[in-house]
């Protein structure tokens, strides 16, 4: 089994991950560390408490679907048996000492199947989504019409194998928010499954380095944020996911009335007056 696990500057986080790790009843795993530039002590906390592992390096400049590329790459170049379990998983969660022990055994009870883990925080939504291919929205879960159709990847298991007929992450184009996205949409139009398991859950750690909400935004702070990978509404990344996941028929239209919609909000902001303080 291998793990792949993006990390870059909160060493903290990171090393509670690593004492989940630690703890867990199955221990036949392969760490992937991808260091994305880290200037803090991440690297040599967890070399010193995790054996098996390797130190993928990056520049800072990776983000989590370019770290995650790193890993998917260094497995290629190392010939990994297609039936290997991988585990994609971020470092900012908590799990209990059989979570990998119950991921290995619901891998090996299905076939073609991603396998992913709900929250325990209640508050949390769901990790399944169900993606609107004639107009790019995301269902609500409490419509009708909710058919999962792609995921999140805060922490999931699947066979090496299932990347040659899937493919990788495009982190040129979506680096950070919204590749796992597209990524689970690609895998489930090929005909994989996403399963969930009630013994496979994890606490979501509430700390977050993105930017989601510029609505409040002044007009120098909303252009600087709107363009940044950290913002979750970039709307360069947006319209290549649009490019990438609705039906050509559709997507001109998408894509226009998405930035007409970002001009009307940014025309908006410019013109109102700054307050004074």
């Amino acid at each position: 089994m291998y793990i792949i696990v993006p990390v870059h500057n909160r060493s903290k986080i990171t090393n509670n991950f690593v004492e989940n790790l630690v703890k867990q009843t199955y221990s036949q795993y392969h760490l992937l560390l991808v260091d994305d530039g880290c200037k803090d002590d991440t690297v040599a906390s967890v070399s010193n408490k995790i054996k098996n592992l390797t130190v993928i390096k990056g520049d800072g400049n990776l983000w989590w679907a370019g770290a995650v590329q790193k890993g998917y790459e260094w497995l290629f170049k190392n010939d990994i048996n297609g039936n290997e379990i991988i585990l994609v998983t971020n470092d900012d969660i908590i799990f209990n000492e059989k979570y990998l022990e119950n991921g290995i055994r619901e891998m090996e009870k299905t076939y073609n199947s991603f396998l992913i883990a709900s929250y325990k925080n209640t508050e949390k939504p769901d990790v399944l989504f169900s993606l609107n291919e004639n107009t790019g929205k995301i269902i609500n879960k409490s419509e009708k019409n909710f058919v999962p159709n792609c995921f999140s990847m805060n922490s999931v298991f699947f066979r090496f194998k299932y990347l040659y007929s899937i493919g990788t992450m495009k982190p040129k184009i979506l680096p950070h928010y919204l590749a796992d996205i597209e990524f689970s949409f690609r895998a489930m139009k090929k005909g994989y499954k996403v399963i969930q398991n009630n013994n496979l859950q994890i606490y979501r750690i509430e700390e977050t380095t993105g930017i989601h909400d510029i609505s409040k935004s002044n007009k120098f702070d909303f252009f600087k944020s709107v363009f940044s990978n950290k913002y979750a509404g970039n709307p360069i990344h947006w319209t290549y996911f649009f490019y990438l996941t609705v039906k050509r028929k559709y997507l001109i239209f998408i894509i226009m009335f998405f930035w007409i919609k970002l001009f009307l909000k940014f025309s908006l902001i410019l013109f109102t007056p700054i307050k004074k303080k």
